[in-house]
């Protein structure tokens, strides 16, 4: 893990998306060392959960859409030979009202919301997919809504942007991958289902 500062880590890495922080266990002493994702240039580190080798950086993009400059941290989904796939969580503070709802702004101006009830806590927050050109310019082509209550997973929902993806991919491919998630009884509702036709793409 490398930080804004040039110091680097190396050691097990936590990554609490929700929370924003990134904790790592040094290599070399066993402490602990915590900071905000917005502190992080870049890291990379074997996701065992998954079974695959995740990198993240930390870039300036453009909002190809509103042409506004923001700084996130970015995992590289995929890289072509004229565009990148990127996915961001936003930073989330945690604001208690009165009515017991939790409101969580991003920085995007989107809301999520944690409501207490019976003891219980849901929270929904969510991901962001985006292409990244040549140019710097990010274009958004699916948000991921995750429920969880008391920290397990409860539902999801997926907004895919169909003429984005096609944009990118071309029609002919992006059916196809379709027509082979589906074939897997897979649907774009699940995030999951967009990163399998994204890999059926970039192998075929």
């Amino acid at each position: 893990m490398l930080l804004n500062d040039g110091s680097k880590y190396e050691g097990l890495i936590e990554d609490n998306k929700f929370t924003g922080i990134v904790s790592i266990q040094n290599r070399k002493d066993s402490s602990f060392r915590s900071v905000r994702s917005s502190l992080i240039q870049g890291m990379e580190y074997f996701d065992r959960g998954r079974n695959i080798q995740r990198k993240f950086i930390s870039l300036e993009t453009v909002d190809a859409t509103h042409k506004t400059k923001d700084i996130f941290l970015y995992e590289i989904i995929k890289e072509f030979d004229d565009f990148a796939i990127l996915s961001f969580y936003e930073e989330k503070d945690v604001i208690q009202n009165r009515n017991d709802q939790i409101t969580i702004p991003s920085a995007n101006g989107v809301y999520s919301t944690a409501n207490w009830n019976g003891g219980e806590i849901s929270v929904t927050h969510g991901e962001t997919f985006c292409f990244l050109n040549k140019e710097g310019e990010r274009e958004i082509f699916a948000s991921i809504s995750i429920t969880e209550v008391n920290g397990l997973r409860s539902k999801s929902k997926t907004i895919a942007k169909r003429n984005v993806l096609i944009k990118y991919f071309g029609e002919s491919r992006w059916e196809e991958a379709l027509s082979y998630i589906k074939q897997k009884g897979l649907n774009l509702n699940d995030g999951e289902a967009i990163l399998e036709a994204i890999d059926y793409i970039s192998l075929n």
